[in-house]
């Protein structure tokens, strides 16, 4: 059987309070800083001319902005660097500096000088998908996340934190690994979840012992 190698080693990185750079003043600069800042990034920005959509987010205390040029200690002690200065000269060194610290780098629309991609996204917090085409079409993968997005119901992050919050307590009821495998795939398959997800009922974990009890029982569990 031929196996065939990934390019791209698929994983999500806790940045909460973690320092990050990002190059560039304009539109891509302020999106990607922005969803840097969404996961929890300790955000610096450089750029001789910021946008507006950079100047708001300064103006929330979202991130800092140095209003200068790049320079190579800017990057020494961060954690990742993505670049969208649109000037190929910089693209180029910042690539150059980050690969020789060993810093992971991303390059908007540059993947001969990027080593690690930023996938398109859906967010059902704490639910997250991540869609990579490995830089070949990121358009179709834009696609089928608007796809993917449709077929998902908006409630389905509930379930996550659901199963978060109670996975002790789950474990605690059925000590076998065998038994909670199967309660877990017989509650999201059940109807509580589908009436869950319509917004009909709720689940605040008073009833586990009860779904626990049904759902491992030999009676057939209505779907």
């Amino acid at each position: 059987v031929e196996v065939r190698l990934m390019k791209y080693f698929p994983m999500f990185v806790d940045l909460v309070d973690r320092p990050c750079v990002v190059v560039g003043g304009g539109s891509a600069a302020a999106a990607k800083a922005r969803r840097l800042i969404e996961v929890g990034a300790r955000v610096t920005l450089i750029s001789e001319s910021p946008n507006e959509e950079v100047g708001v987010l300064a103006d929330q205390d979202a991130l800092t902005v140095r209003r200068r040029a790049f320079k190579e200690d800017d990057i020494k002690e961060t954690t990742l660097v993505i670049v969208a200065s649109g000037n190929a000269d910089v693209d180029r060194e910042v690539s150059k500096i980050a690969r020789a610290f060993g810093i992971p780098v991303n390059v908007v629309d540059q993947l001969n000088l990027s080593n690690f991609l930023v996938p398109a996204m859906i967010d059902r917090h704490p639910l997250q998908i991540g869609i990579s085409s490995g830089g070949a079409a990121p358009s179709l993968s834009s696609r089928i996340r608007h796809q993917i997005e449709m077929l998902l119901p908006s409630r389905i992050g509930s379930l996550a934190e659901f199963a978060r919050d109670h996975r002790i307590t789950i474990k605690q009821l059925l000590p076998d690994s065998s038994s909670r495998r199967s309660f877990w795939r017989k509650f999201f398959d059940s109807t509580l979840v589908q009436r869950v997800l319509a917004g009909i009922d709720s689940l605040d974990g008073a009833e586990i012992p009860d779904l626990v009890e049904t759902m491992t029982s030999s009676k057939r569990v209505s779907r």
